[in-house]
């Protein structure tokens, strides 16, 4: 019999004079066809175009081929994760092979306040163990406003373990102390809020009435220069009341 027509065009026959599937004939063009005379699968064509094929002449897969392009194939022939391949560029890998993760363990980025505790900010540190780190916030409510931070990230107090949370109260509570021999404080205010930064953290700071616990009255562009003279003052009172083990240079 003969082959079908389409659009007023004698489409090409297949082996043995069968017309061809409509996998092997698309816009009036026949395509390549794959091992043993069978047509290309739809993996293998796109946009006109044939595509690499695998080992064994198998179609690539989506992860190997995106943009019209062949992407690294991993170990075995087999086609790279997502978190390897970006951009169109191929990470470098991690142990055994696996994509490296984004930052810290479980993939995240790390907090602003890891960023300090590992130098990569400045800070004006006032306290420093093997657990908790303390340091002036850039935007006090008053002189000597203090930060008290664990080392490692929580994100919510309410995550902490007892110890760590009984470990942070106490370095606010001695660096409560030494702000009110520093600055004559009637009063030192703690606040746990959390919502800028998500790393455990308590807000320390010498009052003297109730108007210094309004938060909207922070300082946004303290003074260097004083903030340094606060920083120092915190210090030699901390050292004074025999913390100096823990108070940095």
């Amino acid at each position: 019999m003969p082959p079908p027509l389409r659009g007023g065009a004698t489409l090409p026959t297949g082996p043995g004079g069968t017309p061809p599937t409509d996998a092997s004939v698309r816009d009036g063009a026949t395509l390549p066809t794959g091992p043993g005379g069978t047509p290309p699968t739809d993996a293998s064509v796109r946009g006109g175009a044939t595509l690499p094929t695998g080992p064994g002449g198998t179609p690539p897969t989506d992860a190997s081929v995106r943009g019209g392009a062949t992407l690294p194939t991993g170990p075995g022939g087999t086609p790279p994760t997502d978190a390897s391949v970006r951009g169109g560029a191929t990470l470098p890998t991690g142990p055994g092979g696996t994509p490296p993760t984004d930052a810290t363990p479980g993939g995240t980025m790390p907090t602003l306040f890891t960023k300090i505790i590992d130098g990569e900010v400045p800070g004006r540190f006032v306290w420093k163990d093997d657990d908790v780190v303390a340091f002036l916030t850039i935007a006090p409510i008053t002189p000597g406003h203090t930060l008290v931070v664990p080392r490692r990230e929580i994100e919510h107090w309410l995550e902490a373990d007892p110890e760590t949370l009984t470990r942070v109260m106490a370095v606010a509570q001695t660096i409560g102390r030494a702000q009110e021999a520093a600055f004559g404080a009637k009063r030192v205010g703690v606040l746990l809020e959390g919502y800028e930064v998500p790393h455990l953290h308590v807000h320390v700071w010498p009052t003297q009435s109730p108007q210094d616990f309004d938060v909207k009255r922070v300082d946004h562009a303290p003074d260097p220069a004083a903030m340094d003279g606060a920083a120092d003052a915190l210090r030699t009172a901390l050292r004074e009341a025999g913390h100096g083990a823990s108070v940095p240079q």
